[in-house]
């Protein structure tokens, strides 16, 4: 039994020294305070510290990776926002470019079928002159060459 107290005792001493010079504490004990008791207490109280200072150091290094998180989504957001937007504009003027091209298409054709359709009839009288001309140009070279002709046969 005294062999046990010893052994606590002299861990308990340990435990109290490595405290004080882990945080530089220095104990002026007195006969009236009792160490132990005090020493343990102080123990104690370093140890939640500890605890404190460990929970508040994993905290504030989860905020700070929270906020480096943010900082890239924020980054991500605004280049997909850049894009979209790019997007629609590229988009509005392809609209515009298609209703405008649609509209010249239109004017062309309709264009192209009056032409064609006037061109028609004026075709017609043209191809009638020449077939006209080319009978009656045949016709006299006919009058012309045949009495050659009879003569040579």
């Amino acid at each position: 039994m005294k062999e046990k107290l010893r052994d606590i005792l002299l861990k308990a001493k340990e435990l109290i020294t490595s405290i004080k010079a882990k945080y530089h504490i220095r104990l002026v004990l007195t006969p009236f305070t009792p160490s132990l008791e005090l020493d343990s207490l102080i123990g104690d109280l370093m140890r939640s510290r500890t605890s404190i200072d460990e929970k508040i150091q994993k905290a504030f290094d989860s905020l700070q990776e929270t906020y480096g998180l943010i900082g890239e989504l924020e980054k991500n957001l605004k280049e997909k926002n850049e894009n979209l937007t790019f997007l629609r504009q590229e988009s509005e003027k392809y609209s515009k470019l298609a209703e405008v091209e649609e509209d010249h298409a239109r004017a062309l054709i309709q264009q192209l079928e009056l032409s064609l359709g006037k061109g028609r009839r004026r075709e017609h009288w043209v191809n009638l002159v020449i077939s006209l001309t080319a009978g009656i140009i045949i016709f006299i070279i006919g009058i012309w060459v045949s009495p050659i002709i009879r003569a040579l046969l």
